[in-house]
């Protein structure tokens, strides 16, 4: 615990913080994704494996279900949402 690398330090404490409890939850990746979104802490860098032009969502879609169920409330998300795309921030995220 009095190693540097893992002693508490309070200039960056946040961050030292959020980061363990993103790895805690890497068997539970909603939950790290959205402590990440929350923080922005760990500092996460893209992989071109993502199969989405090397960006961190940003926001989770809407389901196919609900294009099924409530189409008409959809097609109105779905415009201002670039087709439910994941890449565009939610309303209160600006």
């Amino acid at each position: 615990m009095n190693q540097p690398k893992v002693m508490f330090n309070p200039t960056n404490g946040l961050e030292q913080i959020i980061t363990q409890k993103w790895i805690n939850n890497i068997m539970n990746g909603y939950e790290g994704w959205i402590e990440y979104r929350r923080t922005g802490y760990p500092a996460l860098k893209t992989v071109s494996a993502s199969l989405n032009n090397q960006l961190i969502p940003v926001r989770m879609p809407y389901p196919a279900s609900e294009a099924a169920l409530n189409g008409e409330q959809y097609q109105k998300v779905a415009v201002n949402t670039s087709n439910n795309s994941i890449n565009v921030p939610v309303w209160w995220d600006k």
